[in-house]
């Protein structure tokens, strides 16, 4: 991992940690869409977020398949915009697309002329023949609440730990999650400022 230097200024450097090696049976990624936030009256200077953001292409050179096991899952999370786009980079990373989950969340964006947007999704691939632990009481669409911006409910992971098997990791993470590997310039022990631009200059090619 790369080591935080002192700087004269006293900013903290960027820093990106080294993608873990694998394999992993089973892979998160939460990557961070192109996104804005939403200009609101209450809140004018609210228009950007506070990390950097990737592009499509970018998201789409994750090598995730080398991270993957010769059987094992991976679970893409994305926004209602993204979905297609989702679904394509799925088929790009070599993996079979096996169905898509839907979190159901308290509360969403809405836009005039649209309805409220209170899901996010996550786009489940396979590669090889991967075998769920356990699929009781497992649902393609499941209820959580908020945690926070961009935070993605622990009862997902929780579900993950009981059905997938080990090893799994976190792509993008920024919190410690057991059972899981965190990876991320926000993971817990890089040190990091909250940015992953160093991740889009090296778009993370294998």
């Amino acid at each position: 991992m790369h080591q935080q230097q002192n700087h004269p200024d006293g900013k903290r450097p960027k820093v990106t940690p080294p993608l873990p090696t694998g394999p992993y049976a089973t892979v998160v990624i939460d990557p961070p869409w192109p996104m804005t936030k939403i200009r609101r009256k209450a809140r004018p200077n609210q228009q950007g977020f506070d990390y950097a953001t990737l592009s499509v292409a970018d998201i789409a050179a994750l090598p995730v398949s080398r991270l993957l096991d010769k059987d094992g899952f991976a679970f893409l999370w994305t926004t209602q915009k993204y979905l297609p786009k989702a679904l394509e980079i799925i088929e790009g990373w070599d993996l079979t697309h096996r169905f898509t989950m839907v979190w159901h969340k308290p509360g969403g964006i809405q836009i005039y002329n649209y309805p409220q947007f209170n899901a996010e999704f996550i786009v489940v691939g396979t590669k090889g023949n991967p075998k769920f632990l356990d699929t009781k009481k497992f649902n393609t669409a499941f209820h959580a609440p908020r945690a926070g911006h961009s935070v993605k409910p622990k009862e997902f992971y929780e579900l993950l730990t009981r059905i997938c098997p080990p090893p799994r990791v976190d792509l993008f993470s920024r919190r410690a999650i057991p059972g899981f590997d965190t990876w991320g310039d926000q993971a817990p022990g890089t040190g990091a400022p909250p940015t992953i631009a160093p991740v889009a200059q090296q778009r993370l090619l294998p």
